[in-house]
């Protein structure tokens, strides 16, 4: 196997799987505030918790399909995996703080 050559099966994977984890993340989400729309009640801590597993999963997929691209495009392994973590990690932290911000009134 050529080793300068990108990965492109773990392309093809890390973007399927990123694309489906993100989508049981939004629904698991719009299923969260569609019950408290309709209850008014606080929602439990755990069940935002349960939120947290699609959102890593989504977010590590990304980190691999991204460092995928940079290094398709020309980078070294190690560099575009670095870069590509960076990157999702900046990310994904802001994404969760915005998202906890919003939800705090809600959880109990």
């Amino acid at each position: 196997m050529d080793t300068t050559q990108a990965p492109l099966l773990l392309l093809g994977v890390s973007l399927l799987v990123g694309l489906l984890e993100s989508a049981i993340f939004v629904f698991n989400l719009q299923r969260l505030v569609d019950a408290w729309r309709q209850d008014r009640l606080t929602i439990p801590r755990g069940q935002v918790a349960a939120l947290l597993t699609p959102f890593l999963t989504a977010a590590i997929a990304i980190a691999i399909f991204l460092g995928g691209c940079l290094q398709a495009v020309g980078l070294p392994p190690v560099a575009s995996y670095r870069i590509s973590t960076a990157i999702v990690l900046v990310g994904t932290g802001f994404l969760w703080r915005l998202l906890n911000r919003y939800l705090r009134p809600l959880v109990r």
